[in-house]
């Protein structure tokens, strides 16, 4: 994720339904014409004008029905639109939560792998979920710095989503730069301590990139008072070993199982 030349990623272990990341893309570009009230050649222009590029209706058409559409239109046409990520929009509005967001409020580990320059690397954090509301959750996951591997300064993603049925959908952005952001959908498990998924964002202006995601909770017990400020998480590599291999049926994770001695 935020990988300039990242590459796609399995996102799921055989047997597991995910989503349609494909369709989600091309439904929110057809969301942002809609929101701005322009037919087809007007939305094309609008775009063309943003981007300089010289896309027909036809080619907008298909982008937001099979094709999924380059990172810099999609951004571009949100921008437009003025669509805050993480709002409710389609669907959304209509299929209530399982239960309220502020569930899920609280610290969660989290651990994904991307592909940069060739090579597969890992990314943990602790990031931290608020709820907004009953059905709309915000998260960052710094403090601590999170861990990226092959990178001087790490990814720091900020997360708006709604919640519906049992999932969460939404966008990220990596707000240690200007350029990185995607969608993200995580389906909460039984017990509200595991968060597995996957996430799709932006490889290059004409490729995204994809792979899954996996969220869980951290004990609240284990957090100190003074907070997660002074916390060093482990290597990531390992975080991410120990959270695709957490069972539900395991023992909370704690501060100590994810970080390092002082």
């Amino acid at each position: 994720m935020g990988g300039s030349s990242a590459e796609v990623v399995s996102i799921g272990i055989g047997g597991t339904h995910h989503p349609d990341y494909a369709r989600i893309v091309c439904g929110q570009l057809a969301a942002a014409r809609r929101q701005l009230g322009m037919d087809l050649p007007e939305f094309t222009r609008l775009v063309n004008d943003l981007t300089n590029r010289d896309a027909i209706p036809q080619t907008m058409a298909a982008w937001e029905n099979d094709m999924i559409p380059p990172a810099d239109v999609l951004r571009a046409a949100e921008d437009a639109a003025q669509i805050t990520p993480g709002a409710g929009s389609g669907h959304l509005i209509t299929t209530p939560p399982s239960f309220s967001a502020e569930v899920l409020a609280g610290h969660w580990v989290t651990a994904y792998q991307f592909t940069h320059a060739d090579r597969l690397h890992h990314h943990a954090d602790i990031a931290r979920v608020t709820a907004e509301s009953a059905s709309r959750i915000r998260a960052v996951n710094h403090p601590p710095a999170p861990r990226t591997e092959g990178r001087s300064s790490p990814f720091r993603n900020e997360i708006a989503a709604d919640l519906a049925n049992r999932h969460l959908t939404g966008q990220w952005k990596n707000v240690s730069d200007s350029r990185y952001f995607g969608i993200v959908e995580l389906a909460a498990q039984p017990g509200e301590t595991v968060m597995d998924g996957g996430y799709m964002g932006y490889a290059s202006d004409i490729l995204v990139s994809m792979g899954r995601w996996r969220w869980v909770r951290l004990d609240p017990a284990s957090i100190p008072e003074v907070g997660l400020a002074g916390a060093t998480l482990r290597d990531p590599a390992e975080l991410y070993e120990l959270i695709m291999s957490y069972s539900l049926h395991d023992q909370p994770l704690t501060l100590a199982d994810v970080t390092e001695e002082p």
